[in-house]
């Protein structure tokens, strides 16, 4: 199923990364429409919960706090509709491609095991390209699709152009 969703960022990418006040928040303005955007959901009846991902405040710096997160975390999202349950990650990039790296492992391994859970279960990526220059698309990226690519590459087999998504291989695959 594909969907236009418009507009968000990633708040699960769990690397063991010091992030600034800054990095912290780059993803607010994607997750602020993907949470009008369930919202709306939720008004037509489903039921959804945001996980918020648990950080630990390490320090200070000039530009916010500097924190790590306390362990990696599960998707950003569980939506129950329709006689369907989703778990979502919010992704974005202003690149032109959005690369697989941006998808730990412990989420693909995730992604992987909800969906082998039954029929109605989905899982996959709410993905937010907007390249300098380019207006911003936002994508439903399932796993059924991306889960193939993403561990093709994972085990260091991908072809050429298979380490990340271009706007060509969504209008064809999303």
């Amino acid at each position: 199923v594909s969907r236009d969703w418009s507009s968000d960022v990633c708040s699960s990418d769990l690397s063991e990364k010091r992030m600034s006040g800054t990095n912290a928040n780059r993803g607010k303005p994607f997750e602020t429409t993907v949470e009008a955007m369930n919202a709306l959901y939720a008004a037509r009846g489903a039921c959804y919960v945001r996980f918020p991902t648990p950080y630990k405040v390490i320090g200070r710096t000039r530009a916010g706090l500097s924190v790590v997160p306390e362990r990696k975390g599960q998707p950003d999202y569980l939506v129950s509709w329709r006689n369907l349950d989703v778990v979502a990650d919010a992704k974005s990039t202003t690149a032109a491609r959005w690369a697989l790296s941006n998808l730990e492992a412990h989420q693909a391994e995730f992604f992987d095991a909800w969906a082998r859970t039954g029929d109605r279960h989905r899982a996959g990526i709410i993905l937010s390209l907007h390249p300098p220059g380019g207006g911003q698309s936002v994508w439903w990226v399932d796993w059924s699709q991306l889960g193939p690519i993403w561990r093709r590459w994972n085990s260091g087999h991908a072809q050429t152009g298979e380490a990340s998504l271009s706007l060509a291989w969504l209008e064809e695959h999303a």
